[in-house]
Formats: C-alpha cells, sequence, structure tokens
C-alpha cells in the first residue's frame, strides 16, 4: 500500500503518466479484471454524461469502470467521451433490455440488433462488460407478484425459462465473436438463473439492488453468487430513492442514521463512504453518481482505511425495512417487482407507460414535455370555456 502512494505521488509530481487510485480489481470466471467502483450514468442526457465522464476519467478522479446502458439514451455522449482514450484507461459496461410482449423468435433478432446498435453508438468494436438488464417476459407467459415466478412448479416455468435461455444465448454468441470481454446479468434471482445452470456459458455476473441496511447475504443473493462462482454488482447503493417518503427510508438512514453517521466519525469519512465501503468489503462491485469532483474522489477513496471487526459485524447485521424495487423482475435480493406486475395492475400499466415513453425515438427534450402535455391540455379547455362564457354573457 506504501508503494502505491509513493507511485501515485510520484506520477502527480511529474504529470506524465494518468495515474489511478488504488481501485481493487476482481478476477471474472474467465480471467478478465473489473474493477470494484464504477461511475453509473442513468438519468445523464449525451452532453451531461459527456462532461461527467470527462471530469471522472480525468488525472485528476483517475475514475476507471464506467456503468450505462442502451436504455440510458446516452450511449453517444458516453461514446465521445471516451473516443481517443487508450482502451486500458477505462473499463466500460453496458446493458440492453430483457424482451418484453415478444415471441422467441422476435426476442432473438432484437437482441441481436440492440447488441450491435449499442456498439454503433459507442463507436467501439467491443465493450468490457455487457449485461441482459432484467429476465425476458415473453408473450404467451404469465408474470404475477409471486416472488416465485420463474418456479419450477409453476405453470409458467418453461416459457419463462426458454425465453431466458433464448436471449442469454445471444449474448453469449455475442462474447464469443469477441465483442464483450464478458457478459452478465441484472436483477436475475435463483430460479432465473437455474435456467442457465447447464448453459456452456454461465453468467459471469448479475447486478443487483443492493445496499447497506438490506443485512449481509440478502436473499442468499452473495451464497447464490459464491455457488455459480459469479461476481456480484450492486446499484442503488446509497439506498433505494424510489421511496423517500418512507417513515424509513433507506436513503436517510445511510446519510443521517446513528451507525453510519458513528463509524463514519471515527474514520474522519462520510457516512456514504462508510456505506460504499461496507459493499466493497464484501467483494462487490458498485456503481455510484455523482457530478461532483469532490464526491466523486470520496466514492473512490474506500480502501485506505479498514472497519473495525465490530465495526463490520454492526454493519453486517444492520437491517431496515426493504421498499419494493421496480425493475427486480424476479426478486433477485427479495423486492416485489414491478415489471412482473401483471398487465391489469395498476403498477404494470404505469411501468409499461414508463417503458413506452422510453421507448420513443424521439430525442430526450421530448420527454418532458409529453409529461408537461396534459396539464397544457387542461389549461386550455379552462381558459376557452372561461372565454366563451364571458363572449355568451357579454352577447
Amino acid at each position: 500500500m506504501l508503494c502505491t502512494k509513493v507511485l501515485i505521488s510520484l506520477c502527480f509530481y511529474f504529470g506524465q503518466l494518468r495515474c489511478l487510485p488504488a481501485v481493487p480489481t476482481i478476477t471474472l470466471r474467465n480471467g478478465v479484471q473489473m474493477p470494484l467502483i464504477f461511475t453509473g450514468t442513468w438519468l445523464y442526457n449525451n452532453s451531461e454524461v459527456h462532461d461527467m465522464l470527462k471530469t471522472y476519467l480525468s488525472r485528476e478522479i483517475g475514475g476507471v469502470g464506467i456503468d450505462t446502458s442502451d436504455n440510458y439514451r446516452n450511449l453517444l455522449g458516453v461514446g465521445e467521451a471516451l473516443a481517443g482514450l487508450p482502451r486500458s484507461e477505462y473499463f466500460l459496461q453496458t446493458k440492453i433490455d430483457g424482451c418484453r410482449t415478444l415471441d422467441a423468435s422476435q426476442c432473438t433478432q432484437k437482441t441481436r440488433r440492440d447488441l450491435q446498435a449499442s456498439l454503433d453508438q459507442l463507436h467501439l468494436d467491443h465493450v468490457d462488460s455487457i449485461m441482459l438488464h432484467y429476465p425476458p417476459l415473453l408473450a404467451g407467459t404469465t408474470c404475477s407478484s409471486n416472488p416465485l415466478n420463474c418456479s419450477v412448479s409453476s405453470d409458467t416455468y418453461t416459457a419463462t425459462c426458454a425465453g431466458i435461455v433464448a436471449q442469454w444465448r445471444v449474448l453469449v454468441a455475442f462474447y464469443q465473436l469477441g465483442k464483450a470481454r464478458s457478459i452478465g446479468v441484472s436483477n436475475y434471482c435463483k430460479d432465473c438463473l437455474t435456467c442457465l445452470e447447464h448453459e456452456t456459458v454461465f453468467p459471469m455476473f448479475n447486478q443487483v439492488e443492493y445496499y447497506l441496511g438490506m443485512g449481509y447475504d440478502n436473499h442468499k443473493v452473495l451464497s447464490i453468487g459464491k455457488k455459480y462462482g459469479m461476481h456480484i454488482q450492486a446499484y442503488s447503493v446509497t439506498g433505494n430513492k424510489w421511496y423517500d417518503k418512507m417513515a424509513q427510508s433507506p436513503a436517510r438512514d445511510i446519510a443521517n442514521g446513528t451507525l453510519t453517521t458513528t463509524i463514519a466519525q471515527a474514520h474522519g469519512r462520510t457516512p456514504v463512504q462508510v456505506a460504499l465501503k461496507w459493499l466493497v468489503d464484501l467483494n462487490i462491485s458498485i456503481m455510484v453518481k455523482s457530478m461532483n469532483p469532490q464526491h466523486m474522489k470520496e466514492n473512490l477513496d474506500l480502501f485506505s482505511w479498514t472497519f473495525s471487526a465490530r465495526e463490520m459485524q454492526q454493519l453486517n447485521d444492520h437491517i431496515m425495512p426493504i421498499p419494493p424495487n421496480p425493475v427486480d423482475c424476479c426478486q433477485a435480493t427479495g423486492n416485489h417487482s414491478l415489471i412482473c406486475s401483471t398487465p391489469s395492475s395498476r403498477e404494470g400499466r404505469m411501468f409499461a407507460l414508463s417503458t413506452m415513453l422510453l421507448d420513443i425515438p424521439q430525442s430526450p427534450p421530448l420527454l418532458p414535455f409529453l409529461f408537461m402535455l396534459p396539464p397544457l391540455l387542461c389549461f386550455l379547455f379552462f381558459s376557452l370555456r372561461k372565454f366563451g362564457s364571458k363572449i355568451h354573457s357579454t352577447a
């Protein structure tokens, strides 16, 4: 560690090398070295993600891992930010959607198109890792709030499992062509992973929602990863913000809770750093996100200090109520899924609406207009009605 710090100091002093922070990597089953820290890119438009990555990948910050997705609608900006950089200076992973309401043949064709489209938008001939964002839900299958929607005991298992296998094989072919150095899945539960047990290539990693307060090995996600030799990645690492109005919000517990603030003060760090370090100390790769250079540095500064055995045990034992996760299709970490709600449910309709809007092939500025349209129409209706009443009274 001391040698690493001296080397980094010398590099910055002479300014001739791009020095990276001492961010450890893990070795995937195929030998690829994957960083333990990624910057997320969700909700950034092309311009924002370009500027953020220029800062994150700069010599001053030294970020390496980048996590994006085709449905973030910012791959062009990511590609522009990476243009001209040596491939050794970043690790890029992206995602494509699990198929929705398609038959198996249509799903296969769409997956092939989506994979190639991602490379085209990034202006790259390969990525470091790529994953399926969530399990496919194909036409003719049913997926309800039952957490065991992939259960071998249900009638939907064969159809759902066939869809999972079909889409996964397209990803494997992409990998075998050298267009991805590693492949994995996201939001896949134990039962959905069981579908792939006999495939020639099994997912190398599974990205799931995981944060301090969900408990050590929540829903056996770490044990399942160990069983398959599958690395675990975590998103929503500072708490599930979909339900911040809850009386016991995970995000508020991490930022202001007694446990995190007490440990943070003992180490001269922030409560968020405590929550992030807990995950990387469990060998889980984390997705963090910030436009603020100081926060970027803090998110990377997780390895120059250590928890005591007592602190680690307290963090492992810390449990908070787990709010629903809208993208956890088969409850990979124990949360009710909105994607897997029946189409007739309110949650299912809301999710269908949101994904329909995301799939509109227009530039991002159109989306705010779509959400503003209903109140504008209401305003025009009542204005015209009031104007008509005035004309009528005058007459």
